[in-house]
């Protein structure tokens, strides 16, 4: 079975279902995650997740040793510009690794190897093109694969030298880049990404309209129970992304719960919940308008006003 070995870097407080994410990553058991935080707050992590604790003034020191200009990495989330110089920025790491890769921690996963099947480890160097998650096979040709220089694609000097956010880990840098050196990628829509903008649980690439739906987390096993035509269907995904929205934790006992339910704001426990059409519409209900996306369209739109 091919090695893979995920990096996540994350400064500051962990939002409230951190423990959902790190039980989603125990249950992947075959797969490793390389974790560096600031954070030193009792957390009991799985076998699988190797937590190295580290200071921010530190990992920018640590990625300027690998560049020969001054790099811009004043805050945390500018990392995410910096995520395709994992692979030899952490090199010594990965040595033992097929593939490696990044993730958000905004994600429920389900079981990863049952999508990323060994077939298409074998026959892929490029696996997914989100910022959210994409894996890259650990050799020398497509660790410095950013470093391409592409006509009419942003340059990773140009990137790393900045404080602006490119978001070159995916559309405006590593993807593109990807795409035009010809490098065998592997792409489906295997996982559930919300739309922020939606007060509902509405799937990109997915969902043409409202649909009554809501996802269970089950034994490491991910799930959407939608009504489509008539009729309620089910849909397994390796992960749900839920980008920027404000989760409840309506559960208990985080580590005894080997079922949950995902609704458009919420983590709850429910035995009695039975996936029809009315209990659908009651979980997932049409909102015209979502009070937190508007929000933040506005702090945009009033950040790059002060920018300006």
């Amino acid at each position: 079975m091919k090695k893979i070995a995920l990096i996540v870097i994350y400064f500051g407080k962990m939002n409230n279902y951190f423990d959902l994410w790190l039980s989603s990553c125990a249950m992947n058991k075959s797969i490793t995650w390389l974790f560096f935080t600031d954070c030193k707050s009792q957390i009991e992590y799985p076998e699988n997740v190797h937590v190295n604790y580290i200071k921010f003034h530190e990992i920018k020191s640590l990625f300027q040793q690998y560049f020969d200009f001054e790099i811009a990495l004043n805050y945390p989330y500018k990392l995410c510009d910096f995520r395709p110089a994992y692979g030899i920025v952490f090199n010594e790491f990965l040595k033992s690794y097929d593939f490696w890769g990044f993730c958000d921690m905004d994600l429920i996963f389900g079981d990863i190897r049952n999508f990323l099947t060994e077939d298409i480890l074998a026959r892929y160097a490029k696996i997914l093109k989100t910022g959210h998650f994409t894996l890259i096979k650990n050799e020398e040709q497509y660790n410095q694969l950013f470093m391409t220089e592409i006509t009419g694609v942003t340059n990773y000097k140009t990137a790393f030298q900045s404080e602006k956010m490119y978001g070159f880990d995916e559309w405006n840098g590593l993807t593109p880049i990807a795409l035009k050196s010809n490098i065998s990628e592997y792409f489906d829509t295997i996982y559930a990404d919300l739309n922020i903008s939606c007060g509902f649980i509405h799937l990109l690439c997915l969902d043409n309209g409202y649909t009554p739906q809501v996802f269970v987390w089950e034994n490491g096993r991910l799930y959407r129970h939608y009504h489509h035509e008539g009729q309620v269907h089910e849909q397994e995904f390796m992960y749900i992304h839920l980008q920027k929205r404000k989760m409840k934790m309506n559960i208990n006992r985080i580590s005894q719960a080997d079922k949950y339910y995902i609704g458009p704001f919420e983590f709850f426990c429910d035995d009695d919940f039975v996936a029809e059409y009315d209990s659908l519409v009651k979980i997932n209900k049409f909102h015209l308008f979502y009070p937190a996306w508007l929000r933040l369209e506005f702090k945009w739109k009033i950040d790059k006003l002060l920018k300006r």
